[in-house]
């Protein structure tokens, strides 16, 4: 029984560094998305500061209470940890920055005079985040569709006999014969993750 793990082939090459790595182009933008998401995390320190008065703000006019600072806080972390999940190339590391993205925004829309520029890299992620959902539910449809291929029950182990190949071409059991599968146990099931590229084009990029 064969399996096979699919990656997303998805829709728009500019959108494509969230999915999977394809070339150096790609994996620039992968690079300089991570950089926004990170820096316009880190931002949000800077209402933690300023609500507990570590240091002078002057970015920051209007007043931020200490437990609205702790959002700010809450904020900043859940973006690093995005960030984190997102260059380990997991596929869901859109289930720590979408929170984080709507905290943002509503902490945006408290101090808007000050923070209103942070809703445009707050779109940028959300629209990330949206893309990443799409992967992430496709694979989930395909790992459930994997279980399906796996036998509920496994009949009890056993050993290849030599009568069982005897059906095959002369020049087949003597390769299995050679290969040292005479008395070697029945694999009964086989999960294969395949990796390969294509591109779109003829002269177009390659595309892993």
């Amino acid at each position: 029984m064969v399996g096979q793990s699919l990656k997303v082939n998805d829709f728009m090459l500019i959108f494509e560094p969230f999915v999977y790595s394809m070339n150096d182009e790609v994996q620039m933008i992968r690079i300089v998305f991570g950089l926004i998401m990170l820096v316009h995390g880190l931002i949000h320190l800077m209402g933690f500061v300023k609500a507990f008065e570590f240091a002078e703000i002057s970015q920051l006019t209007s007043f931020i209470s200490r437990s609205r600072g702790m959002l700010w806080l809450l904020v900043a972390l859940l973006f690093t940890a995005a960030v984190i999940v997102f260059v380990l190339k997991q596929d869901g590391w859109w289930m720590m920055a979408l929170p984080a993205v709507v905290l943002s925004q509503i902490l945006i829309i408290l101090a808007w005079q000050d923070a209103k520029f942070g809703m445009i890299a707050n779109g940028i992620i959300l629209i990330a985040c949206v893309l990443a959902y799409g992967q992430w539910d496709f694979n989930r449809m395909v790992r459930h569709e994997l279980q399906r291929f796996v036998p509920q029950t496994i009949e009890t182990s056993r050993t290849i006999r030599k009568a069982e190949i005897t059906h095959l071409p002369p020049i087949v059991q003597q390769w299995l014969k050679t290969a040292g599968i005479i008395g070697q146990p029945l694999t009964q099931t086989v999960h294969l993750h395949q990796q390969g590229k294509m591109r779109t084009e003829p002269d177009g990029p390659w595309m892993k």
